[in-house]
């Protein structure tokens, strides 16, 4: 009789492991694909700084070209 009862024991202890172990697993998949998707928006801030950067940069170029002389060679055609 008492090995009934060690068994009847038994089983819900291995259901609540199973159940503890399944939570355990789901909150470490979703921990996982929380990180990824900031590791993602780390890489697109990064990517439109650079953007940005060349952006400026491009602008400042323009900012420091001269224009005024540019037409004046097409009179002589």
């Amino acid at each position: 009789m008492e090995e009934q009862n060690e068994k009847n024991n038994i089983g819900p202890l291995v259901g609540i492991i199973i159940v503890i172990l399944m939570l355990v697993i789901g909150a470490l998949y979703f921990y996982n694909q929380s990180v990824k998707k900031q590791k993602e928006l780390t890489n697109i801030i990064q990517q439109e700084q650079v953007i940005e950067e060349d952006i400026t940069s491009i602008e400042n170029t323009a900012n420091t070209l001269n224009f005024d002389e540019l037409g004046e060679g097409i009179d002589q055609i």
